[in-house]
């Protein structure tokens, strides 16, 4: 109990490194939806609207299997960078999506903003449903910073990912669990005998001597598991 104290206290004083370079000549503009706020450059309206439409359209079966809402996280579009990513965070809290899509076979061949909807707004439903019992007293007491603490304490990494690319497969024609290259690199370690310890595959050590995927892959055959055998809630 001491040493969560202390570091929950240590962060309220961590001050996050500036992500965002976004130039001072763009003008933002809102779109204001029952459940959410996109933001986006006036560039972007076109496809600020249709990220509106597909985030209303999921809200309801995003967080059915966790029995929870995905609340109402300002979503950020950015069209200035060229790293094909998005995110979901905490303190404060925010999804930023960055309008560049992968090249190649990174999320198979679904359409970006859709996999995008499924996959970062199952991640607000995950900050929702945690931030319950003791978790929601740390957050009372330290806000988002406390908040963003107990969830690193919580919940493993593999199955915030894992959960969701299930989420992201499941409610799209794409996603990452339907590509073979995906599992690819497990599949071959099991036939070839090499049979790690779930610690060593949860911190996923990578070396030229022993690799083992990351959070995603271990995550998603772990939770498609428990949902096809054990009628898991998640």
């Amino acid at each position: 109990m001491k040493r969560i104290i202390i570091i929950i206290s240590i962060l309220l004083f961590y001050i996050f490194p500036l992500s965002a370079q976004n130039v001072p000549s763009i003008k933002w503009r809102e779109i204001t939806t029952p459940h959410f706020n996109i933001i986006f450059p006036a560039e972007l309206k076109t496809e600020a609207e249709r990220v509106a439409n597909l985030m209303e359209h999921v809200y309801i079966p995003i967080g059915k299997t966790l029995e929870a809402s995905p609340g109402k996280f300002p979503l950020l579009l950015t069209n200035t960078g060229v790293n094909p990513n998005a995110y979901v965070q905490l303190a404060p809290e925010l999804s930023e999506w960055y309008h560049r899509p992968p090249e190649g076979y990174l999320l198979g061949s679904g359409e970006w903003y859709s996999l995008l909807a499924a996959h970062e707004t199952r991640h607000m439903v995950q900050f929702v449903k945690i931030d319950r019992g003791f978790n929601r007293i740390i957050h009372m007491l330290y806000g988002q910073f406390g908040e963003l603490a107990m969830e690193a304490f919580s919940i493993p990494a593999w199955f915030l990912e894992g959960d969701a690319v299930t989420t992201e497969t499941a409610l799209t024609n794409s996603g990452r669990g339907r590509m073979p290259v995906f599992t690819r690199d497990i599949r071959t370690l099991l036939l070839s005998g090499k049979k790690y310890s779930y610690y060593k595959a949860a911190l996923g050590r990578y070396t030229y001597k022993d690799h083992y995927p990351g959070k995603y892959n271990l995550g998603y055959l772990l939770v498609a598991y428990l949902r096809d055998t054990k009628d898991a809630l998640i």
